[in-house]
């Protein structure tokens, strides 16, 4: 299943400039082409939104109920190893 992320976004495109280092431009239209590149910028700005969102939600909640407690840190550590950007110990 793949998540649309600029599916909320809808109406008129607006033509923006944008500064990026030459070589992160000339890998992804390596990649994709000088054709879907717009596309591809869109995805990716929508996504940091997403994600950014996230984190703000993440952050009320904290400050509504309190961190996650570390035992159920390292229970959902134990499911998913980089739940928390590095894996668990032990692991390679």
């Amino acid at each position: 299943m793949t998540i649309d992320a600029t599916e909320r976004f809808h109406g008129r495109a607006k033509r923006v400039t944008i500064t990026l280092p030459e070589d992160l431009e000339a890998a992804v239209k390596a990649e994709i082409g000088d054709r879907e590149f717009s596309a591809y910028i869109t995805e990716a700005v929508a996504r940091r939104y997403q994600l950014d969102q996230l984190a703000k939600l993440l952050d009320e909640m904290d400050q509504e109920s309190g961190p996650v407690p570390d035992d159920v840190r390292s229970e959902v550590a134990s499911w998913w190893p980089d739940a928390y950007g590095h894996q668990a110990q032990g692991a390679a």
